[in-house]
Order: C-alpha cells, then sequence, then structure tokens
C-alpha cells in the first residue's frame, strides 16, 4: 500500500463505507429478519452455522411439500402454508440473508474496525490543529 497521509483518510472512509454496503447489501439477497423459532425452537437470529441453517430450512419445506401434497390429495381449498406464521417464500429470503450474513460477518467486522480507528486517527489530528490554533492565539502568534 502507498504511503498513507492524514488527508487521504476520508477517502478510504468512503471506500471502506462502500465495501461494507456492499457487503451488506449484496444483488439478490433482501435483508428479511424473522423474529421466528425453527423447527428445532431455535431462534432463526441465533443460529450461527450454515448447516444447521440448511437443515432447518430444509424441515420447513418438507412440510410445506407435505402440506401441499395433502391439500392436492384433500382436494380442499384452504389457506397458504404458514410455518410460525411465515411463508415459504418469507423462511427462504430470511435463511438466505442469514447465511450470507454469516459469510461475510466476519470481513465486514474487520472494515468496520478499520474505520473506526481511521475517524480516531482523523479526530485525535482535529483535535491537535485545534490545540495549536488556540495556542497560537494565546500567545497571540496569529
Amino acid at each position: 500500500m502507498k504511503n498513507m497521509e492524514l488527508k487521504d483518510i476520508p477517502k478510504l472512509i468512503k471506500k471502506l463505507d462502500k465495501k461494507i454496503e456492499s457487503l451488506e447489501t449484496k444483488e439478490g439477497i433482501e435483508k428479511v429478519v424473522l423474529d421466528s423459532t425453527l423447527p428445532s425452537g431455535s431462534l432463526l437470529e441465533s443460529v450461527n452455522d450454515t448447516e444447521k441453517l440448511v437443515s432447518e430450512f430444509t424441515k420447513i419445506m418438507m412440510s410445506h411439500d407435505a402440506y401441499n401434497k395433502s391439500v392436492e390429495m384433500l382436494g380442499v381449498d384452504v389457506s397458504e402454508y404458514k410455518f410460525n406464521g411465515h411463508t415459504l417464500e418469507e423462511w427462504k429470503n430470511a435463511v438466505k440473508y442469514k447465511v450470507h450474513e454469516l459469510s461475510v460477518g466476519d470481513e465486514i467486522k474487520k472494515l468496520k474496525e478499520t474505520k473506526s480507528v481511521l475517524e480516531k486517527n482523523m479526530e485525535e489530528e482535529d483535535r491537535k490543529k485545534r490545540e495549536i490554533a488556540k495556542a497560537m492565539e494565546d500567545i497571540n502568534l496569529d
């Protein structure tokens, strides 16, 4: 990396913001957060294992498919299947987003930490400039 100067920090922070945003809002992945429990009884947001998420979604999908097959076999007209109040599509989007979040979570965390360090350094530099200006004013060198 080239030699960084303080004047480069704002541009770097903007680049970090764009990278963070692009990771958080990956095209084709809608941010959906369901405050509902999975078939295992765990809250979706508390599961941090991709394989477990896939397994839990499989159970929801199998239940959905069995429900639709029963509706067809019985020839009844009933409402759309919902698992814990949410459609299969809503579950799919929520699980898909959670898997994405798990896959990029560490990278986003590192980028946000880097941004925080840069912002702190900018604030420190601004504080130093104000102190120097005050000192110059105090001894009347302006």
